[in-house]
């Protein structure tokens, strides 16, 4: 979801239509390759809510380049990306095997070596920032993988581990969107008073 507060995370704003349409012209008249997997990683994200065989369409086409590109950071947040929409589609065992090997790449000692537009990953735009931003959206989609999958105490777990990493560096889009998530689930669950102590927490 687009969320507007004072602190946005970068990776979860969506584009809006008329951004999305901008995108599309730009993926196909660019000769430039690092500026056609960033316009893909943003259509990923503008059609994931909706459309998730478009998503993934768009996120492989930037896999692709990154990994031509030897882009790591961008493959790793693109692997990310497509775990969160094979989440969506029900492939659980794919979606894992996705966030382990974003997760493994954002360990490499030479991760944060290319610095190429950081400010698609966090405000800062530092490389540092940007890692710790992909980890922190990695760790929270690792969450939802687990919530998805009707694998509540896991979701728990890993979400409240992940809500006191957002603390430490104060990500509160972040911590919006996971106490919706928690919301959610104790709603579904019929946890009225969790329920409504998450939604005012997402506020």
């Amino acid at each position: 979801p687009s969320l507007c507060i004072s602190q946005v995370n970068p990776l979860l704003v969506v584009p809006t239509s008329s951004q999305a349409d901008s995108l599309k012209k730009l993926s196909l008249s660019t000769t430039n390759d690092t500026i056609r997997m960033a316009a893909y990683q943003d259509l990923a994200i503008y059609y994931l809510d909706f459309n998730v065989d478009s998503s993934a369409w768009f996120v492989k086409k930037e896999i692709a380049i990154a990994q031509q590109l030897h882009l790591k950071m961008w493959e790793a947040y693109a692997k990310e990306l497509y775990a969160a929409i094979l989440s969506k589609m029900g492939n659980w065992a794919g979606a894992l095997q996705l966030l382990r090997e974003a997760f493994d790449f954002l360990a490499e000692k030479d991760i944060l070596q290319n610095k190429w537009r950081m400010q698609s990953f966090s405000i800062s735009g530092t490389p540092e920032a940007g890692l710790a931003s992909i980890s922190l959206v990695s760790q929270m989609d690792l969450s939802n993988l687990y919530r998805y999958s009707g694998d509540f105490n896991k979701f728990r777990s890993v979400a409240f581990d992940c809500i006191k990493n957002a603390k430490a560096v104060n990500d509160q889009a972040v911590l919006a969107v996971l106490c919706m998530n928690l919301g959610n689930m104790n709603l579904s669950l019929r946890n009225v008073d969790s329920t409504t102590f998450y939604y005012q927490e997402s506020v």
